[in-house]
């Protein structure tokens, strides 16, 4: 018996902030273009030229630059300038989720990389949209440098996500 079960399309704010190109954006581009594909609507927040390029003029996926590059987890400069470009981002994003909230349509905000559960987190947390994390691999790496600060953090912002979602059955 066929089933008459039909999942409703939604739309899809999903946050990816990276310089480089590897596995993480490359699962990234794939499960976007299979949403899109499905029908649902992507919003693709990036800074990542790659993503930019190549995304951009796809049907269902509407691809935004990001105008600030925060890295909370990479080294001490990364983390100053971070904190320092913080409330900017703040303001950014505040403006970004003020937008998603006003679309009629339902709305999930997934985060793909570390720093997009810092500073656009708890903002997603506080216009009340479902928000969901990617985590690609073990966070122990990430945990034990900068004295512990991506550590704490990670901590304050975990709880966060509705769900978590992992690419693989290792992760």
């Amino acid at each position: 018996m066929e089933s008459s079960f039909k999942p409703k399309k939604i739309t899809i704010n999903f946050f990816l902030q990276s310089k480089d190109f590897g596995g993480a954006e490359q699962f990234a581009k794939d499960l976007l273009l299979e949403l899109a594909k499905k029908g649902n609507f992507v919003y693709l927040y990036t800074s990542n030229d790659f993503l930019l390029k190549n995304l951009t003029n796809k049907k269902n996926l509407q691809v935004k630059k990001t105008p600030l590059y925060l890295d909370f987890a990479s080294n001490r400069r990364g983390l100053l300038k971070s904190i320092l470009l913080s409330p900017f981002a703040i303001i950014y994003y505040f403006k970004v989720f003020s937008e998603i909230k006003k679309r009629s349509s339902k709305q999930v905000v997934i985060y793909s990389g570390f720093s997009e559960k810092i500073i656009p987190g708890p903002l997603s947390k506080l216009f009340n949209l479902p928000t969901f994390f990617i985590e690609y691999g073990p966070l122990e790496p990430l945990f034990v440098k900068l004295r512990g600060i991506p550590k704490f953090l990670y901590f304050l912002t975990k709880n966060i996500a509705s769900k978590i979602i992992v690419p693989s059955n290792n992760t």
